[in-house]
């Protein structure tokens, strides 16, 4: 929700033996402090991809489309340091005002 309108539905799976007995609170404040402080994961690399999709049923019903008929999906595969695939995520976005921002940083050639 942002200023009250549905924006985004986000589903989250993990593997539960990397992330086991998640709990409201830990989910409503930060699952990603929770694997790292406490249960002693180290987050190692996403991979993200983004597509647009033609809007679903459940989409119309729980998100803001502004009139519009797709939604910006982004799906989002999460490895710990050992290669662990732990989580797969898959949000839904309104079109509305969606912008995507990348960064790339390329390291000076060793000599």
């Amino acid at each position: 929700m942002l200023d009250n309108v549905p924006l985004i539905v986000d589903t989250s799976y993990f593997l539960a033996s990397v992330v086991p007995r998640l709990t409201r609170k830990i989910v409503e404040s930060s699952v990603y402090a929770h694997l790292e402080e406490v249960q002693g994961v180290r987050v190692a690399s996403a991979t993200r991809r983004i597509t647009v999709e033609r809007a679903t049923e459940e989409d119309q019903r729980l998100i803001h489309l502004g009139g519009m008929d797709c939604v910006v999906v982004v799906s989002s595969t999460t490895f710990d340091s050992t290669g662990v695939l732990f989580e797969y995520t898959c949000s839904r976005h309104s079109p509305v005002d969606f912008a995507f921002q990348d960064t790339a940083h390329w390291l000076p050639a060793e000599r």
